[in-house]
């Protein structure tokens, strides 16, 4: 039967129906049928709602206009739905977060509608109506066979669209950020701190002044939660803090030195990617070969499988580590040992073992000879090389 808003009857709309804003827009669509408008029939315009069916390559479907906003496309998908359609496809312009060029296409998996049809409804928690897996693979399909630039994520809608807030839309694309360079736990370095594989993350560097600083988070801390998410490698620590809307307080599970310990941190709101990509592109060092360079001299042996001597000020220069680098620096690798194995070389600056800070070949002596006497058969070094960004690497002591 007729609709209230909808004159047509059962059958005048084929299953599958899209759904664009624009009376105007339904038309151009209409005319895509086979066989143009003028052989579209056309089912409904009752209150400007134009609404034509036709086949698209012998395939029935038809096209429907909404109005602008959610209540009214509420109405008509309610209605459409009382005259046996099936699957509904919206069509329509949007905006984005994330860099987006005129002509992209962006699928939407899910939808978040901001209004307030939700509660009247009887949903009294928010909502992501999630659309039909089949039918967003078959419109990623079609849209990357005619060489479209596609996109495929969750939406908000909104039925506001003069936000008096200028930067309203901005506050839905923020995401958190800690100012951290997290590094994963692999198996060897899990053995070494005394870890549970794949819980937690490594911090291997802190950038100064953003959140992490500020709430008193140090280099070689293993961050295991997130406001009491774990960190998994399904759940990594970048992407727990990015869902953390920014201006939050949230408690961070943390083992510093064997000793946990919970820091809370006021999360930071994310730079642009083209700020962290060159901020990232700025860390790359030189990595040449360094076989031309100055020897370091005479240095200490130890059972890492490397010698090593106090770092100062001309091998540095040397090895071009910035002046604010304290350690000892590798001066021989032997190649059959863990250490030549995972890549360390002459000019490796080896800040701390352990967690421990190594100024000296004794100091490092010392963490090496500790470790063996609590039975451990790694030690994690953290390392820095050049201008590059530094990172842990764990060793397997020699017997």
């Amino acid at each position: 039967m007729a609709q209230i808003h909808l004159h047509a009857e059962s059958g005048d709309y084929a299953p599958v129906v899209l759904l664009p804003g624009d009376p105007n827009r339904s038309k151009r669509i209409a005319a895509r049928f086979d066989g143009g408008l003028e052989k579209a029939k056309l089912v409904n315009e009752h209150r400007g709602l134009l609404g034509y069916t036709g086949t698209v390559n012998g395939v029935p479907v038809s096209v429907q206009t909404t109005g602008m906003g959610t209540p009214t496309t509420s109405i008509v998908v309610e209605e459409l739905l009382n005259l046996g359609v099936e699957t509904f496809i919206r069509v329509g312009t949007c905006g984005g977060f994330l860099h987006l060029d005129t002509g992209d296409v962006l699928v939407a998996s899910a939808a978040v509608a901001s209004s307030g049809i939700g509660p009247i409804l009887g949903f009294n928690e928010p909502t992501a109506p999630t659309a039909d897996f089949d039918v967003t693979n078959a419109l990623v399909a079609a849209a990357k066979a005619e060489g479209l630039t596609t996109h495929v994520g969750p939406i908000v809608t909104s039925d506001v669209f003069y936000d008096p807030e200028p930067r309203g839309t901005a506050r839905w694309g923020a995401r958190g950020y800690l100012g951290v360079g997290p590094q994963p736990i692999d198996d060897d370095l899990a053995s070494s701190f005394g870890l549970v594989k794949n819980r937690g993350e490594l911090l291997r560097s802190i950038e100064p002044g953003q959140p992490a600083e500020k709430a008193g988070l140090k280099v070689g801390d293993v961050v295991l939660r997130v406001g009491g998410k774990d960190v998994t490698p399904d759940q990594s620590l970048s992407y727990l803090v990015a869902n953390v809307t920014p201006g939050s307080r949230v408690p961070l599970d943390v083992v510093r030195q064997g000793k946990p310990m919970t820091i809370v941190a006021t999360i930071g709101t994310r730079p642009p990617e083209d700020q962290l990509a060159a901020k990232a592109a700025g860390e790359e060092g030189d990595d040449s070969d360094d076989s031309d360079n100055p020897t370091v001299g005479q240095a200490a042996a130890n059972a890492l499988g490397v010698t090593v001597q106090t770092l100062t000020p001309q091998i540095a220069r040397t090895f071009n580590i910035d002046s604010s680098v304290q350690g000892v620096v590798v001066a021989t690798v032997d190649p059959s040992s863990d250490a030549g194995s995972k890549g360390l070389k002459r000019g490796d600056v080896i800040v701390s073992a352990n967690g421990v800070p190594v100024t000296t070949p004794a100091s490092l002596g010392a963490v090496v000879a500790q470790a063996k006497a609590a039975g451990r058969t790694q030690v994690a070094l953290y390392l820095v090389r050049g201008r590059q960004p530094a990172l842990f690497i764990a060793v397997k002591l020699k017997k």
